[in-house]
């Protein structure tokens, strides 16, 4: 399935991921017109002048992408009768989010996102008009169309960070409940439109013709990219490097365990329901109405569910909580595998696949949520990157394992397996306590003051050593403890490779807190990483001491002389 962007919410969620900053828009403020604000806010977003253009062009691209899958899907079909080389389809769209995430997130942290997407735009149009020229042409076998399509994926996996990132410079951070809620109705709209449109234009013309299209509808996108002028923020400090800003995504992923929890149910859920994506094709064409437009009318019925949902989903989420709710969707997405398991009348298919249009886009909409809540701003699109990795991994996995199983047994075994799989984890996820990773750290910081009595300091200087003494009050002594090992999971977090806290064996009131980052820069940037349940935890710990902390800062030998400071100061940090 292909995505691109303007398919906002990777994997057919679809949503404009945005929390943001509006000062750094060159976007003169207007209040909404009053049809907006009759919606209580629902609609507010599209005040915003490039969130509107960008959301009425992912309409037109996200239509353009279905197109593709339709006329993608069922031409494998007729290039091969092997439902893995059906799956894998899928399997090549989304094998490239797994692989480049990572990279491609510490890149639209780092460099200017508005011409990385004005990029990837460009090349996903051509990478589409070589497959429309290919299947014009009778070129294009099953194994092109793999890696043509493997290169859209491509396109997609280092568009999708950056997208994320650049609609949360777009619309401001109390607005991201209805920005999602239009992402997702955009997308799921192109999901009602675009497949039976997809299969008419299959039934009375060439493939090569919805490939076409598809390559056109990136257009759209570019258009509004190139007329937007963003005024980039002059930052503080000099960019990261490449290869840091992935360490400090791998670490902040490995030390936020609400960021983990979001991560580990995204893949439990999205691995079984690949089946529906990856076997569809399939399905289709062993059903009673085997034609490219009962496929097209399959995924319409998706979209139709999902669209409702979207519609609905405000009103669910204020009497039940996401964990509930994403319970609830596993056991309708397993009732929805069940039907083609179970029967190869159409009919019935067609009843059951809004079913799995509402869980996807109920389960994924709430975690991608939650995900942009935990997420600082500093790592925002690497957070986001690390989530699709997970979300397009699981699919990944899930297709080919899907594949294989229907290979070596049959389609409706492998999708009874996969629906037994969703059933077995709902109770799992009624046990989750999402609302607690939204209520987090706000995914903001609170760029608090550096250290500025050593100017003098190279950025490059390091390792660079914290101590911080504690005069801890007899009666805290358990609780300094257990909040001082949280503090240190914030500074692993936020870029300390070492941390240890330790007590003075002669004053058992005197404790000493150290940790190492890389350089002296990389310290600066610890300070303004540094949000508001950080600086929550930092008052706890203050309040169970005598006096307030000491600092000290200690740059390696290895780093070179410093010049001797005729007045040292002690900081507080």
């Amino acid at each position: 399935m292909i995505v691109k962007a303007g398919t906002i919410a990777a994997a057919r969620v679809g949503y404009l991921p945005s929390r943001v900053q509006v000062s750094r828009l060159s976007v003169s403020p207007r209040p909404p017109p009053a049809t907006l604000r009759r919606h209580a806010g629902a609609w507010t977003p599209l005040a915003a002048p490039v969130f509107r253009g960008l959301w009425i062009a992912s309409l037109g691209s996200n239509i353009g992408t279905w197109l593709q899958n339709v006329a993608a899907g069922w031409e494998m079909t007729n290039l091969t009768s092997s439902p893995l080389m059906v799956a894998l389809v899928q399997v090549a769209i989304t094998a490239p989010s797994f692989l480049l995430a990572i990279a491609a997130g510490a890149l639209a942290d780092i460099a200017d996102r508005r011409a990385i997407l004005i990029g990837t735009q460009i090349a996903g149009a051509l990478i589409a008009g070589l497959l429309a020229l290919a299947t014009a042409l009778g070129a294009l076998s099953a194994s092109g169309l793999l890696l043509l399509t493997f290169l859209l994926g491509a396109q997609w996996a280092l568009t999708i960070p950056a997208w994320g990132a650049t609609v949360a410079d777009i619309v401001p951070r109390a607005q991201l409940a209805s920005a999602v809620a239009l992402g997702s109705i955009s997308f799921n709209l192109s999901r009602s439109i675009g497949p039976a449109l997809g299969g008419l234009i299959l039934s009375i013309s060439h493939p090569s013709v919805a490939f076409a299209l598809n390559a056109l509808s990136f257009v759209g996108v570019l258009v509004v990219l190139l007329r937007w002028r963003r005024e980039r923020p002059v930052p503080r400090l000099p960019p990261e490097g490449f290869a840091a800003a992935i360490r400090a995504g791998l670490r902040y992923t490995l030390e936020e365990p609400a960021l983990r929890a979001l991560l580990a149910r995204c893949a439990v859920f999205s691995a079984p329901a690949a089946a529906v994506f990856s076997l569809l094709p399939v399905v289709a064409k062993d059903s009673t109405y085997s034609s490219a437009n009962g496929y097209a009318f399959l995924l319409t019925s998706i979209g139709i569910g999902a669209v409702a949902t979207a519609l609905a989903l405000p009103r669910l989420r204020s009497r039940y909580t996401h964990d509930q709710l994403i319970a609830v969707s596993a056991v309708l997405f397993a009732v929805a595998l069940a039907a083609p398991a179970l029967t190869r009348q159409f009919i019935w298919m067609l009843v059951a696949m809004p079913l799995a249009g509402a869980a996807w886009l109920t389960t994924l909409s709430s975690l991608q949520s939650a995900v942009q809540h935990v997420a600082p701003s500093w790592v925002r699109a690497r957070g986001l990157a690390i989530y699709f990795m997970t979300l397009n991994g699981a699919i990944a996995a899930g297709g080919a394992l899907w594949g294989t199983i229907a290979s070596s047994a049959s389609v409706p075994a492998a999708l009874a397996v996969a629906a037994a799989a969703l059933i077995a984890a709902a109770p799992w996820f009624a046990r989750g306590r999402i609302g607690m990773a939204e209520a987090g750290d706000s995914g903001e910081t609170g760029e608090a003051p550096a250290p500025h009595f050593a100017d003098d300091v190279p950025n490059d200087a390091g390792p660079v050593m914290v101590t911080i003494e504690y005069q801890v009050r007899p009666d805290a002594r358990d609780e300094f403890i257990a909040e001082m090992r949280e503090l240190g999971r914030l500074r692993r977090r936020d870029g300390a490779f070492a941390w240890e806290c330790s007590f003075d064996i002669r004053n058992r009131s005197l404790a000493v807190e150290a940790f190492q980052v890389e350089s002296w820069l990389e310290h600066l940037r610890q300070h303004e990483r540094q949000g508001a349940q950080f600086h929550r935890l930092q008052e706890r710990v203050r309040a169970l001491c005598e006096r307030p902390p000491r600092a000290r800062h200690f740059v390696s030998i290895n780093a070179g002389p410093l010049q001797l400071d005729p007045h040292p100061r002690v900081a507080d940090e």
